[in-house]
């Protein structure tokens, strides 16, 4: 309920409400009279009631609608196995395994793999695109999977792309163009500020390149983003696909790196907040979890477990709101900055002030 804000102003409103309520407690202590702490605790139950009400209505009153059953696959391929790189068809079998069970069990309009679900070039194992367009057009339901996208340049010279393409019901994978992944983790996808060509020959150290395209892929239901792996962290993203028409969001990703700490937990919970800011569902698919659906409401619904292979099936929703932050962005946070400055402005002014009083005393004086 107290997140529901977040339609208005993104995350940042939450922050603010957030340090205000901190502020306006620390200051009446400082102050210790009981004036200024009555004030103050007025202040912040005030905030609380405002942002409580806000939010229960919005909770009532946001109308959701169905858009489609979306499946995820949860194949749980061991990080070491991933990174030793050895038989990868094991890898894409065990995924087509649990596609085809899913299939049968739920007749989804879309089925989600989980961020390099193929872990390699498409281009160099053309078994893996045989398989994804007999599932697709075998069960006539789209197919929506990780790859390293490659581009060439030019004889010798490429570039290649944290990407997710589509496998469509016709047979044909890549007919939409790729999703490019456009918020790279430093270092590990690429090296910044220098050019990451030099380190190709270091582990860990990445030349990926750099997506910049928002544009949704076109299903029979609707448009649909895609955020591959932290993308869910920048709410400007998100942001930029439900303004281009996004009716659902997806989220893939590989946590396997994170074992069994707070960590996959924590990126799983983005999510919520970046439901609220949209008002639109949002479907999550991890190679080893947790996988799930979070409502328009920010709401979890029937999340996976850690480590174990799973499939979901889920009734997305969408909504037709085309919130404030949608809208407008993230204007709470200009304001902020701009405050921010003319108080420092302000301050300058009055020091400034005082010091010629001051000195003009002294002047006197002497």
């Amino acid at each position: 309920v107290m997140a529901q804000i977040a339609d208005l102003s993104g995350v940042r409103g939450i922050s603010f409400w957030i340090a205000a309520t901190s502020g306006l407690l620390a200051d009446g202590y400082l102050l210790r009279s009981r004036r200024a702490v009555l004030l103050r605790v007025t202040g912040v139950l005030l905030l609380a009631g405002a942002v409580g009400a806000y939010g229960s209505w919005r909770m009532r009153t946001t109308r959701l609608m169905p858009l489609a059953r979306i499946a995820v696959v949860q194949p749980n391929i061991p990080e070491d196995e991933k990174l030793r790189g050895q038989n990868r068809d094991a890898f894409v079998g065990i995924a087509a395994a649990l596609t085809r069970e899913v299939y049968r069990a739920s007749d989804p309009a879309l089925v989600v793999w989980p961020e390099t679900a193929m872990p390699g070039f498409l281009a160099e194992n053309p078994q893996w695109s045989d398989t994804l367009r007999a599932l697709a057009r075998v069960e006539r339901a789209p197919l929506l999977f990780g790859t390293v996208d490659l581009v060439w340049r030019g004889r010798g010279d490429y570039d290649y792309y944290n990407a997710a393409m589509l496998a469509d019901t016709a047979g044909e994978v890549g007919g939409q163009p790729a999703y490019r992944k456009a918020y790279l983790v430093p270092i590990v996808e690429r090296v910044p500020f220098v050019n990451p060509e030099w380190f190709a020959g270091i582990d860990y150290f990445g030349g990926f390149g750099r997506g910049t395209s928002t544009t949704p892929f076109r299903l029979a239901f609707g448009e649909v983003g895609v955020l591959i792996c932290y993308e869910s962290i920048f709410p400007q993203l998100s942001r930029d696909f439900r303004r281009e028409g996004a009716d659902l969001l997806l989220n893939i990703t590989n946590d396997a790196w994170f074992g069994r700490s707070t960590a996959p937990y924590q990126h799983h919970a983005h999510l919520a907040l970046r439901a609220i800011e949209n008002r639109i569902g949002i479907i999550r698919s991890a190679n080893t979890g947790i996988s799930g659906y979070v409502d328009p409401l920010g709401r979890v619904r029937d999340a996976t477990d850690l480590f174990v292979p799973a499939t979901r099936s889920y009734m997305a929703e969408t909504t037709a709101v085309r919130t404030l932050y949608v809208r407008v962005g993230d204007w709470l946070g200009v304001l902020c900055l701009l405050g921010t400055v003319a108080f420092m402005g302000m301050d300058w002014r009055r020091r400034r002030r005082e010091k010629k009083v001051y000195g003009g005393q002294e002047q006197g004086r002497a």
